[in-house]
């Protein structure tokens, strides 16, 4: 078996995804600038093997309408690090919290040409995320990672020697389960995905008891190991 991680790649850019451009939403804004939008998406947003889209940071200040400086600040300090990629010595972004930022400039900004250009540039991202591309990259995606998760357990044990349910310390059973930290359907992220050091073998009856526990997240399952070696001292 391959000790290889998932690595997330570059698979298209926007130049060769069939999306539907977006109407231009009203006259303040010259058909010129709306063509500019388009031109920079063409090869800012990226398509991932994952089925993700990506946006260049070094490109959002065309796509927010927005100064360098500004777009700096916005990156630092409005964009989790969760959502920052580097591929190939290329710095992206996912696309989701940059819809969610232009979506909020395109309805709060004071200023009427960005709130038209901000959501353009919402939309058109919106559309190239629901292309057939994507969809079909989302697909084969899907496929590959349901084959890939049930080869977690074993890479785990394997790299760092685990033979104990890593809560309860008891000899594992047989081969025991994965489970992994953070919740797939709350932190959907597709690289932790397929990480097994972003998870924990456990015997069965601990991992049934994780979930009916409601453990969602690494700091709850931090605590609930706690108290489990409270409640067993």
């Amino acid at each position: 078996m391959s000790n290889k991680k998932f690595e997330m790649s570059i698979v298209k850019l926007a130049k060769d995804i069939n999306y539907q451009k977006p109407s231009h939403p009203n006259n303040l804004v010259d058909d010129s600038e709306y063509n500019k939008i388009d031109s920079t998406l063409s090869t800012a947003v990226a398509l991932t093997n994952a089925g993700t889209t990506l946006v260049r940071e070094d490109e959002l200040s065309t796509l927010l309408a927005e100064s360098k400086k500004d777009t700096r600040y916005i990156i630092d300090n409005k964009i989790p690090d969760s959502a920052k990629k580097t591929i190939n010595n290329v710095k992206y972004i996912k696309s989701g919290p940059i819809i969610a930022e232009a979506h909020t400039r395109s309805e709060e900004h004071p200023d009427a040409k960005k709130r038209a250009i901000n959501g353009y540039t919402t939309e058109s991202l919106i559309n190239i995320s629901k292309s057939a591309e994507t969809k079909a990259q989302k697909g084969d995606y899907e496929d590959f990672a349901k084959k890939e998760e049930k080869k977690l357990g074993t890479i785990r044990k394997r790299d760092h020697n685990i033979t104990q349910d890593e809560i309860t310390g008891k000899p594992l059973n047989g081969t025991g389960e994965f489970h992994h930290s953070n919740k797939k359907t709350i932190y959907p992220d597709p690289v932790e995905r397929l990480d097994s050091d972003k998870g924990i073998v456990v015997n069965k009856e601990t991992h049934i008891d994780i979930h009916q526990n409601n453990i969602n997240d690494e700091n709850e399952l931090a605590r609930y190991a706690e108290q489990y070696n409270k409640e067993t001292k």
